[in-house]
């Protein structure tokens, strides 16, 4: 039965194999800034370049579940954070090697050691997106988990 620990624990694995130099930061919520302004959940005292997953709310799809069983979609969001100033973003092939290889290492039927997932779909983010308040930027992508668990006795 997945929960939004192991789908967190599940990406920051996949993450971890990727890339064994690069830390990987877990956030419990969705990033922002004050004032709402996106922040790629960096945060000060975080390595220059990292990569940090967060998790929406996750949300119970009820047109498809049953009655023992529900559906229930984990919004994960990937940011690869580097120094990377405005000129550099036409094309950082450092960048856009990391968004093919997380492309392909987490948009697959399942989520490696997470029980109960059979769906990851995505959407891309923006490949260069400003940190607030520094100098880095965010590779953002979005990968929606989606797994069955039984629907909690009542």
């Amino acid at each position: 039965m997945a929960t939004a620990t192991d789908v967190l624990a599940g990406g920051e694995a996949v993450l971890t194999a990727l890339y064994p130099g690069v830390p990987v930061r877990v956030r419990r919520g969705p990033p922002a800034a004050a004032g709402g302004k996106p922040d790629a959940g960096w945060q000060a005292g975080d390595p220059s370049t990292c990569f940090v997953l967060s998790l929406a709310a996750e949300d119970v799809e009820e047109q498809l579940s049953t009655f023992e069983e529900v559906l229930v979609k984990f919004p994960l969001r990937v940011d690869y954070v580097r120094p990377s100033p405005p000129a550099s973003w036409k094309d950082d092939p450092d960048v856009r090697e990391k968004r093919d290889a997380i492309l392909a290492a987490l948009y697959r039927p399942r989520l490696t050691g997470v029980a109960g997932v059979v769906h990851v779909g995505t959407r891309a983010g923006d490949p260069y997106q400003p940190v607030a308040g520094s100098t880095l930027s965010a590779s953002v992508w979005y990968f929606d988990v989606v797994a069955w668990r039984a629907r909690p006795a009542g």
